[in-house]
């Protein structure tokens, strides 16, 4: 029962239903990474998600410093809370452009960032490691890049060390 985005995108505004949404509706269930046991789905509603974000985004002290002027790199699966609410949905709060890419390619990674001059890239830390380490990152441009968040698992010293080489200009958020 899903429907293509190009369904909604490319719909007139009369064609779209009103749907009555109640503030303790569930919106989302994306699984937890299981580190007490098995992954287990986790129930959000919309009031919880876009309290979340408001928290990242708005405000005097926001965690998180997006900008209308950010391109943001999304490479995670959009199923997992980081991807969808620190990533997305923040973003677009922000006003910030979103890059979408289906899967991690290192070549097409960099094209990107390079191309659309990439301001922000939300990574985990086998991504980091292929910023860091990978020669093919030496041919590229990411000077555009300002902020890098890690999320899902913490990074060792050696690879921020390593990252940070290789875009000095960048904060590193974890």
């Amino acid at each position: 029962n899903c429907l293509h985005f190009t369904v909604l995108s490319e719909a007139d505004e009369d064609q779209i239903p009103e749907v009555a949404i109640e503030p303790d509706d569930p919106v989302a269930l994306p699984f937890s990474s299981g580190t007490t046991g098995l992954p287990k789905g986790v129930v959000l509603t919309h009031k919880s998600l876009i309290t979340s974000v408001a928290q990242q985004v708005d405000g005097e002290n926001p965690n998180l410093y997006l900008t209308n002027g950010d391109v943001v790199l999304c490479v995670l699966p959009l199923f997992h809370i980081y991807s969808l609410n620190s990533v997305l949905l923040c973003s677009l709060r922000a006003g910030a452009g979103v890059l979408l890419m289906q899967k991690f390619e290192i070549g097409a990674l960099l094209e990107l960032i390079q191309r659309h001059r990439v301001s922000v890239a939300a990574v985990v830390p086998p991504l980091v490691l292929a910023l860091a380490k990978n020669p093919m990152v030496a041919d590229y441009d990411l000077s555009s890049i300002r902020v890098v968040l890690s999320g899902a698992a913490p990074l060792g010293k050696e690879l921020e060390d390593a990252l940070r080489s290789r875009v000095p200009q960048a904060i590193l958020g974890q």
